[in-house]
């Protein structure tokens, strides 16, 4: 029974729900005049508009309405809502609200203005042109299509919400507001010459022109697959990716606070400032102001032609190409992995470090804040000038290669692990220490109030010019030219193949060898002096405190003083030489040839109460110190033989011009059978070796012997015998 009367209510309320619906819809062929009235058109019925109609109420489409060319106006305070399809051809002007929650279509010949508020909750297609002077939004899952036919304008003071997706294949031009909080895709040509915010994903697949005056802001993800140009403000707070296939001009300003990744083609003509991360992982050319104040990340390529401040971090793992005009300033740390090439300006106040290959070919500058560390191989080409300033520290444990000018005003330390050649003019102004392979082809100054210290191995094959203070605790080989106007000091090997010329002072407390050419002012020696065969020395004053002196070649002085150690050779000296210790414990020593071989003084020779003469002798031959002037003799005279067997005969083993006094000592050796004596000439003095005589009766000795042997001793000094 009951379900009988709720079936009758249901039918009655469906009849009378007809009636009112029939009541307030209009299905007609065309529409004219003015709606004042709540409206509905529904039906399928093709309405086209040929003429206009003003909507100064509700108006609601429930089915397909078309504008084929007329006018439809949207009223201030009036509401138009598509539920339906709506295909708009003419003109269609909305003052008031017009809500879209279907289909809406503005064909290409079609004309769409929004001075009010336009919600897109459905699908809003453009073909022709859509302008909008009041709000546009298109809402959560709406969609907003612009065809590549269609133009989208969003004029001054207007704004445009994209909360669902909006995709433009044509024209956008926005003058006013556009905010993206969703989905933005741009296929055609999209300008920004007011503001537009993006909040969502904004992807440009076609052209982005942010013009002057233009704000672009984005707060989520801008990825560009296209051309984007900025000629206004470029604020990225999000993601920005420029794709592979993509380029984006800055010629304004581009500000980077979160994460930027250039895979294509990104061109700076304007201001780019990097507070975020900055990576290029394909060419980023800047042609005028790029500041890192974060994190800046090469790994392609990177072409400086402007100016690029680091101050915070760079890692070059690319190539870094600081052009012919370009200027580097590096406050904070710029670490090269890759390829760093300078043709202009590069300014260190950091740490620069070279962890591969830098090659200059313009100015670098360490300044006094900076510590430039080198790793790799650093290259100071022809064209180039590398500058270490005051108080600052170049580190360089690879290759540094100067074929320029490399200027040190700080400290220069090439390490253990370091390899520093000078292939054209280094300058040291402060400190230079090498503990690993330093090796000079060009010209090396060791300047005023500077140190050069060599704890490694120095060759020069150029020219060495110290006129400060150079000490060598290691190797130093001299193949070339040495000039020496202040104070060298050898605590190692110092080895002369070349010219060694010391116009100042030269401390010897390691070993000295000279092979070549070597001339001095003043040459203390403590170590060993060797001057080879060949050799040439020349000079003023030649001192040894202690150690050894060997001349095998040719040495002139003013004055030799030997004052301990060993003076010793086969060459020639022509000088005064004094030998002369400072005490017995302290004795000095001559002692002629390398083993037996004759030692020639061109000169007076001295000999002191704390001298010694060693003198070897073997079966034939004998030590020979021949000297062409006077001959001052103390001290002790000591032989030693190195042979076999004693042969008797009598051995020269000294010369000269004359002489004046006689050794205190002389030590001879005792063989039995076997006499030995010295015996004085007037320019000679010879050791005379004879067979012993058998003994006999003392009486008959003495009258065979004494008459001779008084006579002898007036000719002779008798040698004490060698305990």
């Amino acid at each position: 029974m009951f379900s009988h009367i709720k079936a009758a209510t249901v039918a009655k309320t469906l009849f009378i729900c007809t009636i009112l619906l029939v009541s307030l819809s209009v299905n007609a062929a065309s529409l004219s005049g003015t709606n004042s009235t709540p409206t509905t058109l529904s039906g399928s019925d093709y309405i086209h508009f040929t003429n206009a109609y003003i909507n100064d109420s509700e108006l609601t489409n429930t089915g397909d309405l078309t504008n084929g060319g007329g006018t439809l106006t949207n009223n201030l305070n009036a509401t138009l809502t598509n539920n339906g399809t709506l295909l708009n051809g003419g003109t269609l002007d909305n003052d008031g609200t017009l809500a879209n929650n279907n289909r809406l279509t503005n064909d290409r010949s079609g004309t769409l203005t929004n001075n009010g508020t336009l919600d897109n909750d459905g699908s809003l297609g453009n073909y022709g042109t859509l302008t909008n002077n009041g709000a546009l939004n298109n809402n959560h899952k709406s969609s907003l299509y612009n065809d590549s036919d269609g133009t989208l304008t969003n004029n001054l003071d207007a704004t445009l919400t994209n909360d669902g997706t909006l995709t433009n294949d044509g024209t956008l031009n926005n003058d006013g507001e556009l905010a993206n909080n969703v989905t933005l895709t741009n296929d055609g040509t999209l300008t920004n010459t007011y503001t537009l915010v993006n909040r969502g994903t904004l992807t440009n697949n076609g052209t982005l022109n942010n013009n002057r005056r233009g704000l672009l802001f984005n707060d989520g993800t801008l990825t560009n697959n296209g051309t984007l140009a900025n000629n206004g403000a470029l604020l990225n707070n999000g993601t920005l990716n420029n794709s592979l296939n993509g380029s984006l001009y800055n010629h304004s300003q581009l500000d980077n606070e979160n994460t930027l990744t250039n895979d294509g083609t990104l061109t700076n003509d304007g201001t780019l400032t990097n507070n975020g991360l900055l990576t290029n992982n394909n060419t980023l050319t800047n042609n005028n102001i790029l500041t890192n104040n974060n994190t800046l990340t090469n790994n392609v390529t990177l072409a400086n032609n402007g100016t690029l401040n680091n101050k915070r971090r760079l890692e070059n793992d690319g190539t870094l190409n600081n052009n012919l005009k370009g200027t580097l300033n590096n406050s904070d740390t710029l670490n090269n992995n890759g390829t760093l090439t300078n043709d202009g300006t590069l300014t260190n106040d950091g740490l620069l470090g070279n962890n591969d290959t830098l090659a200059n070919n313009g100015t670098l500058t360490n300044n006094i804040d900076g510590t430039l560390r080198n790793d790799g191989t650093l290259n100071n080409t022809k064209n180039g000038t590398l500058t270490n300033n005051h108080q600052r520290l170049l580190n360089n444990d690879g290759l540094l290669d100067n074929d320029g000018l490399l200027d040190n005003y700080g400290t220069l330390n090439n390490t253990n692990s370091g390899t520093l050649t000078n292939n054209d003019r280094l300058d040291n102004y402060g400190t230079l220490a090498n503990n690993g392979t330093l090796i000079n082809n060009g010209t090396l100054n060791n300047k005023r109030h500077s140190t050069l210290d060599n704890y490694g191995t120095l060759t020069n094959k150029g020219t060495l010019s110290n006129n400060e203070i150079l000490t060598n605790y290691s190797t130093l080989t001299n193949n070339g030219l040495l000039i020496n106007y202040w104070t060298l000091v050898n605590k190692g090997t110092l080895t002369n193949n070349g010219t060694l010329s010391s116009l100042g002072e030269l401390y010897s407390s390691g070993m000295l060898i000279n092979n070549g050419t070597l001339s001095n002012y003043i040459l203390g020696n403590s170590g060993t002096f060797i001057s080879n065969a060949g050799s040439m020395m020349t000079g003023n004053t030649y001192i040894q405190s202690h150690g050894t002196t060997t001349i095998n070649g040719t040495m002139a002085q003013r004055l030799v003083n030997i004052n301990g150690g060993e003076l010793n050779g086969s060459g020639t000296i022509t000088s005064n030489v004094t030998v002369n210790g400072t005490s017995a414990s302290n004795l000095a020593t001559i002692a002629p040839g390398n083993s037996i071989d004759t030692l020639t003084i061109n000169g007076n020779y001295t000999q002191g109460e704390f001298g010694l003469m060693a003198i070897e002798f073997d079966e034939t031959s004998i030590d020979w110190l021949d000297i062409s002037g006077i001959a001052r003799l103390d001290g002790i005279l000591d032989f030693t033989f190195t042979g076999t067997d004693i042969n008797i005969g009598t051995f020269n083993f000294l010369t000269f011009a004359s002489v004046i006094g006689s050794f205190d000592s002389i030590l001879l050796p005792s063989f039995a059978g076997f006499n030995f004596d010295v015996v004085f000439g007037d320019t000679f003095a010879n050791l005379v070796i004879s067979q012993s005589v058998s003994e006999v009766p003392v009486p008959a000795a003495l009258f065979l012997f004494g008459p001779a042997l008084l006579g002898f001793m007036g000719l002779r000094r008798r040698a004490k015998m060698a305990a």
